[in-house]
């Protein structure tokens, strides 16, 4: 656990953001099939951005949407042909068309530190997570956004250590897709008149990223 006294002290902020990073980093970029029939799912990917701050940017889905409609996630969606069969393409295509930020190309700094075990989604899709860093305030990112109205109704920042230090309002075990899953959900109160519920596959992934930064590993 890394300790985060005296956190507006510059140079321990930076000294923490750093070994967080280190710990993402050494997760690493190779394919983790989580299950073999995985293989047989089509295909989808989210994004985890953090940015220089260590937040990680979330959206609420539009209610026009068929699938999940209000629902909080990371940007992402399906795979489609025009990707190749790559999962880090879709992550990047799909956060470009939500948000609007070219991931790769809004900072010289930004870069794809990790990827996480693929999951199996409600929708029987295999969901690839890929880490991303930028290095850039939260603020900054927000202000290059192009929201995509017709997919995402609201996107907001949430700090990356509210998922390692705030306990989940719910949490039980299940066993899903022949595989032991746990399930979260946690209350965010965004602003005083604002929260938002983030539960299932995103609450996991957000907890999953949050462990392997602050080295404790992960549930997978």
């Amino acid at each position: 656990h890394v300790a985060f006294a005296n956190e507006d002290n510059p140079v321990l902020k930076e000294a923490s953001s750093m070994v967080l990073l280190k710990h993402l980093r050494e997760y690493g970029m190779a394919a983790k099939e989580s299950q073999p029939g995985h293989a047989k799912l089509r295909r989808a990917s989210v994004m985890i951005i953090i940015s220089q701050d260590l937040k990680i940017l979330m959206t609420k889905r539009s209610l026009k949407l068929k699938s999940h409609p209000g629902e909080v996630c990371f940007p992402g969606g399906k795979q489609d042909e025009e990707d190749g069969g790559d999962d880090v393409v879709t992550a990047l295509r799909e956060t470009k068309e939500e948000v609007g930020l070219d991931l790769l190309n809004i900072s010289k700094d930004a870069m794809l530190i990790c990827r996480l075990p693929t999951l199996e989604s409600l929708n029987h899709l295999c969901v690839t997570p890929i880490v991303g860093f930028v290095d850039v305030s939260s603020e900054y990112l927000s202000s290059k956004f192009k929201i995509n109205t017709d997919e995402v109704d609201k996107a907001f920042w949430t700090p990356l250590k509210y998922f390692w230090e705030e306990p989940p309002v719910e949490q039980f075990d299940i066993e899903w897709s022949g595989g032991h899953f746990v399930f979260r959900k946690y209350l965010f109160q965004h602003t005083e008149k604002q929260s938002f519920s983030i539960t299932g596959l995103t609450a996991h992934v957000a907890h999953e990223t949050a462990s392997i930064a602050y080295n404790q590993g992960g549930d997978v």
